[in-house]
């Protein structure tokens, strides 16, 4: 989906005023390459669904605290790789933890 930058800045400001059925606009702009960049750190595609799932939810939950320091993508695909990297790590000591009880 194509959004400019001006329409973005002005989505995402009508999401902080409460015009929260915006925000699924944002998510068609960016789900790809969030997906695809979730994918890349967990190397599995349900994980990354999740794990995108779960970004999103924070980043609509932090949008009021949303500053426009960076662009929305800077912001909203740190939210993704973080999300990601925790959700691996977790994976991690899952993994172990099985090991060592079976």
């Amino acid at each position: 989906m194509k959004i400019s930058s001006e329409k973005e800045i002005e989505i995402i400001n009508q999401v902080k005023e409460g015009d929260t059925s915006l925000f699924r606009l944002l998510i068609d702009k960016y789900k790809d390459v969030s997906f695809s960049l979730a994918c890349s750190i967990l190397r599995n595609e349900q994980d990354a669904e999740d794990a995108l799932q779960e970004a999103f939810i924070k980043a609509y939950n932090g949008l009021k605290r949303f500053n426009f320091h960076s662009s929305f993508a800077t912001w909203l695909y740190k939210i993704v790789v973080n999300t990601s990297n925790t959700r691996s790590g977790q994976g991690l000591i899952l993994q172990s933890h099985s090991i060592f009880t079976t």
